[in-house]
Parts: structure tokens; C-alpha cells; sequence
């Protein structure tokens, strides 16, 4: 039932799903505004630069919405279409810092992240806010990144439009805090689960940076530019391409610094690796299915290539029911994603009983009698030429793009010393138990944690009263206890 009050609080709105509200049984609850340490100000509000500001190489950076994406709790800058670099003159200094947290109130309204480090040659785009917020900071942006604080801010901003305008509607979002004798407790226990959160995420990103650091010192040390020509018409009729991409400069330059490596290269079929499409999860092809977001026993596990993360991971998975015997990715597999999010890519390992598949917008990397050490390699040099723009120039077509089958002759890998494989490889993925260091292992620990809060966010959005050791029931496996 909606009253007319209601209709009359809400600016005489009469659209049924900005009428729609959220009740929580817990009523210990605050608005966003009555948390922050002082009102949002003009300071507080990024500013748009203008494309003409752009430019190709600068100490300058412009930073865009998907800085802040629902897989990260901290800022993502692992793909290139994060941010720009931009002209000196039109920076303006937001005083970026280290544990700011922003928020978007365009296009991906309601996301946000946390900043990793100081950041002061970097500046937000209009789209953001950054919120001062100093008391229960890591508990409230947590909150923040979860269904409920997201929930409520979709039913207080219309739909219908292309991208959605959220303008400060979010500080007049809930956040309720946990009510009873240890509701100190369970706040600062909750904020260490979120520090290590961070941590981890921190550690991953350091990880990547490593591996592609130590992949550009060793081509620089033992490679070398060839001079650029343009095209010769016998090149085009060759290649039978006329897209410009294929032969600038920039193409053309890691080309030649990949082929005139000291120890050669090959194109992946070289390398031993067979190149297939993903299993066709269409009816026509399979039958009916049950698809489900939640863990199904004897489902089949789908890493779809628009859920893998820049870092060489999957950032969630759906769950398919199907009668049928479907092609299984085995260990050392790399799926690939050849549409949209060009060069998104993951190797799996320690796969054991598990039944994982991809879909048919997966390219599948796989050769038999895999060695998981070369395979993590070669994903992680796959990623380094995604961030060095190399699909951007090979693919073909809009929205994204595609990397048909007839392109891959063009995807080139060094022939990396076995020592160098191994040390590039292990800082990706280690099949031993004791090393829980590596990307693919760090991130499997932030899922159960993030797992972990999910569980204590819906029992203090779901109780009135919460006693610690509920609290302490599901952050039992938790480090930070």
C-alpha cells in the first residue's frame, strides 16, 4: 500500500519503483549524509576535463567510473580504458589519499572503491564523489559495497535512460549498524576482514606488476625496434586487412621487439596449444538447462570471458544444469575472451572433480600433457600485451571488437629462458599448498572473505539483536581473528 503522504515526501513521483521502499528489521540504522564528517562540498566533486585533453603519454592521469567496479574493493586500473592520461594544463589536484573513498553517481551509480595509495598526479571524473568519511570508515564502505546499500539506491533513481544520473541521492541511503551490548566488537571486527580485503587486493596488483615489469625488462634487454616503413601494397594484399591499426607504428613496434628476441619466438600453435571455441550452451545445441547463480550439486561450473578480471581471474561464476556430457576445461586450460573485453584472459588450475566450461565467446587454450607453469606464462604474457594496446590494434570490428580464429597466426610469444617461465609463472599461480602468495591463490582467499561479510551484512540487515558470537560463527575461518 502507498500513501499519499508518501507520494507527497517523494515530489509527487508516481512511478511504482521509486515508491518502492526497503525495510530492514534491524532500525539501528543512518543515513550516508549523517555518517560523513561534514557535508559534501564543491571539493568534494571530480571534474570533467574534455576529450580534447587526452593525450597519449602523460605523468597525468584523468580517472574514469570504472576505476570502481563490484569485483574490486580497491581502485582498478587494469584495463586501459580506466583512465586517460591528460594534458598538465587542465589538472586539477583533488588531493587524492591514501584510504579516500569515492563513489559514482553516473553511469555504474551506487559503485565504489577505495584508494590504495596517494595518488597526486591523478584527478576524478565529474561522475565521482569523494566521501569524507572518518569514523567507521572500512565498516560503512563495505556496507556501501553490497546488494542492500546498491538496492536502495536503484529504487530512489529512474530508469529507462541509457546511463542512469544518481546525482547525491545515495547519502539518503541506509546504513545500519549492528545493535547490542558488542556492537563495538563486531564493528572493528568487521573493519579487519575489510583491511585484509584491501591488503590482499593490494598484494594482487603488485603481483601483476611485477609480471609484467619483469616481461619488458627482458625484451628491452635482448630485443631490439626495427625501423618503421608504412605498408607496402604487397603487405595489404598479404594480410588481405586495410584497418590502419594493424600497421601503425605502435603495432608494428612491439611486433618487431617480440620477433627479434634474442632466443625467437612462436605464434601459439608453435608453442603446442590447440585453439577452440567454448562449449555452444544454445538449446539448439544442448537441450534445456537450468542456469543459477548459486552453487548447484552436479551443476557445471561456467567462467564466462565477460566475468574474468583483468588480473588473469574469474570474478564470479554462474551454475548450469544440463543432462548432457559438455566439453570440460582441464587443468592448464586458458579461457581467452576474443569479444568485447578483448584479451581478458585466466588459466585454471587445481581444477580436480570440479566440472568447469566456458561459453562459445571463449577462446579455449589448451594442449595435451599441459604444463601448468608454461601455460601460466603464457596467460600472463597474454595480459601484458592487452595492457601494452596489442588487441586493440589486431582485432577487428566495433563494440569492442573480435578476435576471429583467422587472427591468432598473429599472436606471438617469446621464448622466454625456463628460469625466467618460472619465476613469471609462480607469481601468477603455484600448485603448491604452501604458497599462497600468488595472484590466483590471493584471490581465492578474497572471495571467501568477501563471502564471508556477505553473510554478516544480511544478519545485521535481518536482526534487531546481534550477539558477537554469531559474528564470530561465520568470520570463524577469518585471519583476522
Amino acid at each position: 500500500m502507498i500513501k499519499i503522504n508518501d507520494i507527497i515526501k517523494n515530489n509527487f513521483v508516481l512511478s511504482p519503483h521509486q515508491l518502492q521502499l526497503l525495510e530492514y528489521s534491524n532500525k539501528n540504522v543512518f543515513h550516508l549524509k549523517d555518517l560523513l564528517s561534514r557535508n559534501l562540498g564543491k571539493q568534494d566533486n571530480g571534474v570533467d576535463i574534455g576529450s580534447n585533453n587526452y593525450m597519449r603519454c602523460s605523468p597525468y592521469t584523468f580517472l574514469k567510473t570504472r576505476v570502481a567496479n563490484k569485483d574490486s574493493y580497491i581502485i582498478d586500473l587494469s584495463s586501459n580504458e580506466a583512465f586517460e592520461f591528460m594534458n598538465y594544463n587542465s589538472f586539477v589536484n583533488q588531493h587524492l589519499e591514501k584510504g579516500d573513498v569515492i563513489i559514482s553517481k553516473d553511469s555504474n551509480i551506487g559503485e565504489s572503491c577505495i584508494l590504495d595509495k596517494d595518488y597526486p598526479n591523478s584527478m576524478i571524473a565529474s561522475a565521482f564523489y569523494k566521501l569524507p568519511l572518518k569514523e567507521n570508515k572500512y565498516y560503512i564502505f563495505s556496507f556501501i559495497k553490497t546488494e542492500h546499500f546498491k538496492k536502495q539506491l536503484d529504487l530512489m533513481v529512474p530508469r529507462g535512460a541509457t546511463i542512469r544520473h544518481a546525482g547525491t541521492r545515495f547519502l539518503d541511503c541506509c546504513i545500519p549498524f549492528p545493535n547490542g551490548k558488542d556492537c563495538t566488537s563486531i564493528i572493528s571486527k568487521i573493519e579487519n576482514v575489510v583491511k585484509e580485503i584491501i591488503e590482499k587486493e593490494q598484494l594482487i596488483k603488485e603481483n601483476e606488476n611485477k609480471i609484467f615489469k619483469l616481461i619488458e625488462d627482458e625484451l628491452k634487454s635482448n630485443s631490439h625496434i626495427s625501423t618503421y616503413n608504412l605498408p607496402k601494397y604487397s603487405d595489404i594484399l598479404n594480410k588481405n586487412r586495410t584497418d590502419a591499426g594493424y600497421y601503425c607504428k605502435e603495432f608494428k613496434d612491439l611486433n618487431s621487439l617480440i620477433k627479434n628476441y634474442k632466443n625467437g619466438y612462436s605464434n601459439l600453435k608453435g608453442f603446442g596449444y590447440s585453439i577452440s571455441r567454448g562449449q555452444n550452451l544454445q538449446v539448439s545445441c544442448i537441450g534445456k538447462s537450468i542456469e543459477s547463480k548459486e552453487f548447484k550439486k552436479g551443476f557445471y561450473k561456467i567462467a564466462k570471458p565477460t566475468d574474468l578480471s583483468g588480473y588473469g581471474t574469474v570474478t564470479s561464476y554462474n551454475y548450469l544444469g544440463n543432462k548432457n556430457e559438455l566439453s570440460l576445461l582441464k587443468d592448464g586450460d586458458i579461457v581467452f575472451s576474443a569479444e568485447g573485453t578483448i584479451g581478458k584472459c585466466a588459466m585454471f588450475c587445481n581444477i580436480m572433480d570440479e566440472k568447469i566450461i566456458t561459453n562459445i565467446h571463449g577462446i579455449i587454450l589448451s594442449k595435451l600433457n599441459h604444463n601448468v607453469v608454461e601455460s601460466g606464462f603464457v596467460c600472463c604474457f597474454l595480459r601484458f600485451l592487452r595492457k601494452a594496446g596489442y588487441f586493440d590494434y589486431l582485432s577487428v570490428g566495433g563494440q569492442g571488437g573480435s578476435l576471429a580464429m583467422k587472427y591468432w597466426d598473429d599472436v606471438i610469444i617469446p621464448k622466454f629462458p625456463p628460469k625466467l617461465i618460472k619465476e613469471i609463472s609462480e607469481l601468477y599461480c603455484n600448485e603448491s599448498i604452501d604458497q599462497q602468495s600468488n595472484i590466483i591463490s590471493l584471490d581465492n582467499q578474497v572471495k571467501k572473505l568477501k563471502d564471508k561479510l556477505i553473510r554478516v551484512f544480511d544478519l545485521i540487515v535481518s536482526k534487531e539483536f546481534i550477539e558477537i558470537e554469531e559474528i564470530n560463527n561465520i568470520l570463524i575461518n577469518s585471519q583476522t581473528l
